[in-house]
């Protein structure tokens, strides 16, 4: 089933949670997020992926941007689950998924960091 691509962006004290939906090659919805955390400044970025559908390889320069801000900062950057299969497959042919913090889900969020 096809979901338009979208992102929901919350910022609270020390927390900035950006949740993906759909099919990422559809729009511009990562510069769209982008925009609206422009330079993450708080302490944990949390990126939800459990609801993409699809997704560009470009997503994982994406993740490498933010969790380049983040670092720089000193804060945390995670990338939560579970995965759908696409998303699977990119990190696993890339070899990506151990550089981003990756949770299996919501749950493990807390032991990531």
């Amino acid at each position: 089933m096809y979901e338009a691509a979208r992102a929901d962006v919350e910022q609270s004290e020390g927390l900035l949670v950006i949740t993906l939906y759909g099919d990422l090659d559809d729009g511009d919805v990562l510069e769209e997020a982008s925009a609206c955390c422009s330079e993450p400044t708080k302490a944990t970025t949390i990126v939800d992926v459990r609801n993409v559908s699809h997704c560009p390889t470009r997503l994982l320069g994406w993740f490498l941007q933010l969790k380049r801000h983040a670092a720089a900062r000193g804060h945390t950057f995670v990338v939560r689950g579970p995965l759908q299969p696409p998303l699977t497959r990119l990190f696993a042919v890339t070899g990506t998924a151990e550089h981003f913090g990756l949770t299996p889900d919501s749950t493990d969020v807390d032991q990531a960091l």
